[in-house]
């Protein structure tokens, strides 16, 4: 899909919370064409994966488990 908006950069890593959950995907998107691949700019994405995770989880999990839902319930997702 980022080929027919004329992307020419994308890189989505998976948000895994705090229980093990997948909650979604954090993904950049460029017009330009950039190195993702590279080990400095990889490191860089995973860094920030790890903080949204953070965020999120301290946001979400304490909420979740007070209400009796399990791991396996639904989370909101990004629009």
């Amino acid at each position: 899909m980022p080929i027919f908006y004329g992307f020419k950069s994308y890189v989505s890593f998976p948000v895994i919370l705090a229980d093990g959950s997948f909650y979604g995907t954090l993904c950049a998107i460029d017009p330009m064409p950039r190195l993702v691949s590279g080990a400095a700019t990889i490191a860089i994405i995973e860094d920030c994966v790890r903080d949204v995770s953070a965020l999120l989880s301290a946001r979400l999990l304490p909420h979740l488990m007070a209400a009796g839902a399990t791991t396996d319930a639904p989370r909101p997702q990004a629009g």
